[in-house]
């Protein structure tokens, strides 16, 4: 293979500006790591390392920039893109965001059982029992649930000086 395809391959795993995905951020006053719906706002290269520049998708109201906006690298991006989703088994531990009263989403994911999949021929959504003091089980479309990389939670870039540089050149 050629150079140019290489650097063809690598270009194409990359997520472009405006997708949806989640990332794994330290979130809310105890920045604990949370898998949380953001949507990508920029791409560079740091130290060379690609690093994602990802926002909240819905933050909460009041919330200060800073606090809904993230620098992580791919190992901490999962894309939710339609073209990206794939089939999860039974028994098998996701990640999901937990369904509203209002009909929309947290955008936190929680981790969660499968119970059963989609069959054939019918609506495609997931029986899901959430870990936690809640056992009740919940039937969710795919767009919701993602599995987190092996290598998730690996360190993020942003303490490194340059980094730091980079988070205040997009604030």
């Amino acid at each position: 293979m050629s150079a140019g395809g290489r650097k063809r391959n690598r270009e194409e795993k990359q997520i472009p500006i405006g997708t949806k995905v989640a990332a794994l951020v330290p979130f809310g006053e105890e920045r604990k790591l949370t898998w949380l719906a953001c949507i990508v706002r920029d791409f560079e290269h740091i130290d060379g390392k690609g690093i994602y520049r990802v926002e909240d998708e819905v933050p909460d109201p009041g919330t200060a920039p800073e606090n809904c906006n993230w620098h992580v690298g791919r190992g901490n991006i999962v894309n939710l893109s339609p073209s990206n989703r794939r089939f999860f088994r039974s028994g098998e531990t996701v990640f999901a965001q937990f369904p509203l009263q209002d009909g929309g989403f947290t955008s936190d994911f929680y981790e969660a059982i499968v119970l059963q999949a989609p069959r054939p021929n019918e609506p495609p959504y997931y029986a899901l029992r959430f870990k936690g003091d809640d056992p009740s089980t919940i039937n969710l479309q795919p767009d919701y649930i993602i599995k987190p990389p092996a290598d998730a939670g690996q360190p993020f870039y942003y303490d490194s000086a340059s980094m730091i540089h980079a988070i205040n050149l997009h604030s």
